[in-house]
């Protein structure tokens, strides 16, 4: 009986397109079933029985193999869209969540460099250009940050202004790869040539703690756009001392300083 409700499941209903030979074939089997039904015990309701028999190994093999299709296609489309989720949409980079996996992840005594960096006068080619304007502004600084790292280095859009690196470059040599790359000729922004600029904090450390790594780096970020210097490494007595994870401050510290006109 459950043969016969297969093959009643796989008849037609209205809105359904089935294929013709899928179609003459139920049809097929289900006159059978009926002359088995009517005279079981005759040869030919014996041969039929038989047939359904493996007819209905044949259609627990052809489901199986669509559930596989189904969850294989659901695995697809859902890895798809993580991925999506994990990268930004305007540099292709990977997101913040990858940077702080990977510092967390690094043995505590493998050497690391961190730079955070902040674009520098996006707010004004927002405003005076337009949005996509300053889409196309961060991607240009994306690809500029790129051109410092080596192939095993790591680089995210950490969102807004704000991108991050984990290098195991030593600091120095890090910064002066950096002072290169921001040096490259200017971007065409909205049909201007423009200067790519940013101001960048550079932390060595070690793995096992993101947090005070990306802090210490952004203290460092904040020294070196209030001076206007481009790139500064972490000085604990200038920049200060990050808050313990969890830990919010009253108030951004970079709020607190005097911006260049242009931020």
């Amino acid at each position: 009986m459950s043969t016969f409700r297969d093959l009643l499941d796989l008849i037609p209903r209205p809105g359904h397109r089935t294929r013709p030979l899928t179609y003459a074939i139920c049809v097929l089997l289900l006159m059978l079933v009926m002359i088995a039904l009517i005279d079981p015990y005759s040869t030919y309701g014996t041969v039929i029985m038989v047939v359904l028999a493996i007819s209905q190994v044949l259609f627990i093999h052809v489901n199986a193999a669509r559930r596989d299709r189904e969850r294989d296609a659901r695995e697809h489309a859902l890895l798809a869209e993580l991925a999506e989720a994990n990268t930004d949409g305007v540099t292709g980079l990977r997101t913040r969540r990858f940077i702080y996996r990977h510092l967390d992840a690094t043995p505590t005594d493998t050497a690391v460099t961190v730079a955070f960096c902040d674009a520098d006068g996006l707010k004004a080619i927002n405003t005076r250009l337009s949005h996509a304007a300053g889409d196309g502004y961060l991607a240009a600084l994306a690809e500029r940050l790129a051109h410092a790292l080596l192939p095993d280095d790591l680089l995210v859009r950490l969102g807004g202004d704000e991108f991050a690196i984990a290098t195991s470059q030593p600091p120095h040599q890090l910064a002066a790869a950096l002072a290169r790359a921001l040096q490259h000729e200017t971007a065409l922004i909205a049909g201007e040539a423009m200067p790519v600029l940013a101001s960048v904090g550079i932390f060595p450390t070690t793995g096992g703690d993101a947090h005070t790594a990306l802090g210490c780096a952004e203290a460092a970020m904040r020294t070196a756009k209030q001076r206007r210097s481009c790139i500064e490494h972490y000085d604990p007595c200038r920049d200060g001392i990050p808050l313990p994870r969890g830990v919010r401050p009253a108030a951004r510290p970079r709020d607190q300083q005097p911006q260049p006109a242009d931020e």
